[in-house]
């Protein structure tokens, strides 16, 4: 409605720099880009980012409304934001796994450290203003993921075969990742869920 719109415009004008960035600490979404999400797709936050952008048909309704040539971009932020369910995930950090080749929190719990080590360094080589993460902290990000079979055993986002592969060249032996993935459901049945367990999705950034 024309009232909503006007309240939108109106939230987006009072918003500082801060705030735009506590809403949605994603690298590469600038602030600019920020307040187009909240005033034209009502998206203030990764709970609502991800909600909107689970399956590529959604991002492809979100980048258009956007103005966006394709929904790479919006794929890009989305594969962050699911990172950014992990606890105590930093914008940084997320951005490099991405960068990496990882996907969602399915991918994360399925790494090895060292097969995303030499991959990591590369992507680091390019971005340097990026701290490299250690050892321990990459691994407390892979066993977090590995306990996240929650939210109804299922993942937020959904990446299909015709936007990324899997990036299996960063996983563990086979029968370690047959383990983590036992129990995950398939994408048609994360989408017969309706992906209703997204309204009890809290992450570790602390919204106002």
């Amino acid at each position: 409605s024309e009232s909503t719109t006007s309240d939108s415009k109106n939230v987006t004008r009072s918003l500082k720099k801060e705030d735009l960035n506590s809403l949605i600490p994603i690298k590469g979404i600038s602030n600019a880009t920020k307040k187009l999400l909240i005033s034209k797709c009502g998206i203030y936050d990764i709970a609502a980012l991800l909600t909107q952008g689970a399956t590529q048909e959604q991002r492809r309704v979100l980048a258009e409304k956007l103005g966006f040539e394709n929904e790479k971009p919006v794929t890009h932020w989305l594969k962050q934001a699911d990172l950014w369910r992990v606890p105590n995930m930093t914008s940084d950090i997320a951005f490099l796994l991405v960068m990496c080749g990882v996907r969602n929190v399915q991918d994360l719990a399925c790494i090895d450290y060292f097969k995303l080590l030499p991959v990591m360094h590369a992507i680091l080589a390019a971005n340097p203003e990026i701290e490299e993460p250690n050892e321990e902290t990459i691994n407390q990000y892979i066993e977090m993921a590995k306990t996240m079979k929650g939210f109804g055993n299922t993942y937020s986002l959904i990446i299909s075969d015709n936007e990324q592969d899997e990036p299996s060249y960063l996983f563990a032996e086979e029968q370690q990742q047959s383990d983590v993935l036992a129990d995950y459901k398939s994408e048609s049945e994360m989408l017969a869920d309706g992906l209703g367990f997204l309204q009890d999705i809290t992450t570790s950034l602390l919204l106002p």
